[in-house]
């Protein structure tokens, strides 16, 4: 009887150590994250804050974020915006996929004297990959296309971003 009763005890105590660790790895719970990156899903050269929805027994988790960020123009206002949710399989190592509606590209009617820049947004869906560190520091690649308004543009403009940051808590 005393055995089993240390067994037990001791049980409980490895799961409560285990359990405690897995609460201090921000990878594995809920929570707002912020980055500063390069490209689409940026709005330019910019930042982004994300909402990560992550609970314990969710094979696939998602997030939500928007982004602004400085894309260069030759008259106006050089921000561009972006907005947009994800789906991520893995832990540390993670697969994603990406939906935002963000900035493709800028223009200028050429008219004398110039008018100022136009901004051109549509609906991007890119893949990538994103490793989050234990601590909540992460890095995120993501490659895929842009879908525009064939009038001003191709069409279909790729669309990229990588980008460095930090879970809160």
């Amino acid at each position: 009887m005393l055995v089993a009763a240390s067994w037990t005890g001791t049980a409980y105590a490895e799961g409560a150590s285990a359990s405690a660790s897995n609460s201090r790895d921000l990878a594995l719970t809920s929570g707002p994250a912020l980055s500063v990156g390069v490209g689409s899903q940026s709005g330019g050269a910019g930042g982004r804050v994300s909402y990560y929805f992550a609970p314990a027994d969710w094979e696939v988790r998602f997030g939500v974020y928007f982004g602004a960020g400085y894309f260069p123009v030759l008259q106006g206002t050089p921000l561009g915006f972006a907005a947009g949710g994800f789906a991520f399989v893995g832990q540390h190592h993670r697969g994603l996929i990406d939906v935002s509606y963000s900035l493709i590209e800028t223009g200028n009617i050429l008219i004398l004297p110039p008018t100022d820049d136009f901004k051109l947004y549509g609906l991007t869906t890119a893949v990538g990959y994103e490793y989050m560190h234990p601590g909540g520091f992460f890095v995120r690649l993501t490659a895929g296309a842009t879908f525009g308004s064939p009038t001003f543009s191709h069409g279909i403009v790729p669309a990229g971003n990588i980008a460095l940051g930090l879970k809160l808590f």
